[in-house]
């Protein structure tokens, strides 16, 4: 038995599990396919949506932490893995010019600097770029990572630490004792815990759908993995 299982072996789950083991916690990561498989490993790594200015208050404060926090994360997970997950300040370009006045009140209400580029600039930054009235939007601040990279260095620092990981172990729902969880279920075995930590992304309503009004999430996949 562990004080806490964490169900789902994404990069979530991962950074979840090594978090808590820092905080004194032992702790069982249970995922139902390989680690970081998912949706972790198919992301595109930018540390930001796209066209942030179009997103809500809770997206912008999860990226905002993001950006605060993923040097740190990563140099650790690095330094403990001996993989580098390539964390890159890169900058990201805007070539449309829609939404200038959204962009500019975004980037000082964040804190994120954005300069306007006219053609002279533009083309001194990347040449052979050909747009509508030859502007863009440059947000230097924003950074990148390689996703198979950083799931591979959680992992490796979550080996390091003798973190308990069980893939191909899909749980198939919580124990629950007089309105207590006490671990979960697989087709295998009953895990006991006295917390669970559900990280199961879009199969986390196959957890807790006995238990709780699920959330409307469901996987998706766009393009080739």
């Amino acid at each position: 038995m562990v004080d806490v299982i964490v169900v789902g072996g994404g990069l979530i789950g991962m950074l979840t599990a090594r978090e808590l083991q820092q905080r004194g916690a032992s702790v069982r990561v249970l995922e139902r396919g390989r680690m970081g498989g998912e949706s972790s490993w198919a992301g595109g790594g930018i540390l930001s949506p796209l066209y942030p200015w179009r997103y809500s208050d809770a997206v912008n404060l999860l990226a905002e932490f993001g950006h605060q926090h993923y040097p740190a994360i990563a140099q650790a997970l690095h330094d403990e893995s001996g993989i580098d997950p390539e964390y890159t300040q890169s900058g990201m370009l805007v070539l449309d010019q829609q939404e200038n006045s959204q962009a500019l009140a975004w980037s000082k209400r964040w804190r994120m600097r954005l300069d306007c580029l006219d053609a002279h600039a533009l083309g001194a930054m990347q040449t052979g770029i050909q747009v509508q009235n030859a502007a863009a939007l440059w947000l230097p601040d924003i950074a990148q990572l390689r996703n198979p990279r950083l799931v591979k260095a959680a992992l490796g620092s979550l080996c390091k630490r003798g973190i308990l990981c069980e893939v191909n172990s899909t749980v198939s729902g919580l124990e629950i004792d007089r309105g207590v969880i006490r671990g979960v279920r697989t087709d295998q075995q009953l895990y006991r815990a006295d917390k669970v930590v559900v990280a199961g992304g879009a199969w986390s309503s196959n957890i807790i759908g006995g238990c709780a009004t699920p959330p409307k999430i469901r996987p998706s996949r766009r393009g080739i993995r």
